[in-house]
C-alpha cells in the first residue's frame, strides 16, 4: 500500500487506525480478529470504514467459521445469490486461481451491484499468495464523484442507471449450467435500477455508483449516448488518482465498504496459486 500516512483514532479498547492513503485506506491493529468484538471496537471499526472506506488488518490467521462470525459481527452475511439459488448453502465465497483455473482481469466493479438491494460491506481474507502478483486495488468513488467534470456530471446527475450481471457472467453461467440454468438465474435476478450518484446511508456523502462490470446502460438517454457516458465514466474511474492498492500477505484481512468503492484485482500472477475467501454483507436500498 502507499499513499499518505496520518493518525486517527486512539488507543481505547484495543483498537488502532492508521490513514494509509490519501482519500482512501487505514491500517488497522491492535485486535486479534479470531475473538468477537466488543461494542466499543466495532462502533470504532465501523467509523473507520465510514471515513477511510477501505481498513486493512495483518496477521489475522482466520478460518471460515470465525469469519462468518466477524461478519455476524458488522452486519448480515450476504452468501452469494447466484451460488444460493444452486442450492449451495456455503457463506464463504472461494476465488482460487492455478494453472487450471485462469485469473482474468476483472473490469473495476461493485460486488453484486446488480442485486435490488447491493451489498453494504465485504470482508476478504488472503488464504494462499503467490510470490509476486495477485494485488488488489480499491479506487475512492466519493473523489470520483467529486471530480467528474463538471459537464458530465451536469449530464447523470438525478438519473438512474441499469446493473445486470449478465454481461459480465452470462456467458460463464451458460457454460456452467445451461441455458436454462442461465433462465433461471435470469428470472430470479432481472436488471436493478440505482441512481447514478448515491447517497451512502451512513455519512450522508455521494458517491458515483456506474462501474464497468456490472452497470449496463444509463436511462433516459439513448443507446448510443448511454454508451457514451458509461464509457466516460468508466474511463473517469480506471485514470482516477484516487485509489490504493494492496499486497497481499497469507493471514491478511480487509475490510471495505461495497457502496463508496469500486475494486479491481490484477491477474498478473499465473500459474502461482492464489486464494481468497469473501464474505460480503447486506446492504440498504440505494438512494
Amino acid at each position: 500500500m502507499s499513499g499518505a500516512t496520518a493518525s486517527w483514532g486512539g488507543m481505547e479498547g484495543g483498537l488502532r487506525i492508521e490513514a494509509t492513503g490519501e482519500t482512501l485506506g487505514a491500517e488497522a491493529w491492535g485486535l486479534d480478529l479470531r475473538s468477537p468484538l466488543d461494542a466499543g471496537d466495532r462502533r470504532r471499526l465501523l467509523a473507520a470504514l465510514d471515513e477511510h472506506l477501505v481498513v486493512f488488518f495483518r496477521d489475522q490467521p482466520l478460518d471460515d467459521s470465525r469469519h462468518v462470525g466477524l461478519a455476524r459481527e458488522l452486519g448480515r452475511p450476504l452468501p452469494h445469490p447466484i451460488a444460493r439459488l444452486r442450492g449451495e448453502r456455503e457463506t464463504v465465497t472461494i476465488v482460487r486461481n492455478d494453472a487450471v483455473r485462469r485469473p482474468t482481469n476483472a473490469a473495476w466493479h461493485s460486488d453484486l451491484s446488480w442485486l435490488e438491494i447491493p451489498p453494504g460491506l465485504a470482508i476478504l481474507r488472503a488464504v494462499q499468495i503467490p510470490p509476486a502478483g495477485g494485488d488488489t486495488i480499491w479506487a475512492d468513488m466519493f473523489a470520483a464523484w467529486d471530480t467528474l467534470p463538471a459537464k458530465l456530471r451536469e449530464r447523470v446527475e438525478g438519473r438512474f442507471a441499469i446493473h445486470d450481471f449478465d454481461p459480465a457472467v452470462g456467458r460463464r453461467l451458460r457454460r456452467l449450467d445451461g441455458r436454462s440454468g442461465h433462465q433461471r438465474v435470469r428470472a430470479a435476478f432481472p436488471p436493478a435500477r440505482h441512481p447514478v450518484a448515491r447517497r451512502h446511508p451512513r455519512s450522508g456523502r455521494i458517491g458515483l455508483f456506474v462501474d464497468e462490470a456490472f452497470t449496463s446502460e444509463i436511462e433516459g438517454v439513448s443507446v448510443d449516448e448511454s454508451r457514451e457516458l458509461l464509457d466516460a465514466l468508466a474511463a473517469h474511474v480506471r485514470g482516477g488518482s484516487w485509489k490504493i492498492r494492496h499486497r497481499w500477505k497469507e493471514g491478511d484481512v480487509v475490510i471495505w465498504d461495497e457502496r463508496s468503492t469500486q475494486h479491481f484485482a490484477e491477474a498478473d500472477h499465473y500459474p502461482a496459486e492464489r486464494e481468497v475467501r469473501r464474505v460480503t454483507l447486506v446492504g440498504e436500498a440505494t438512494s
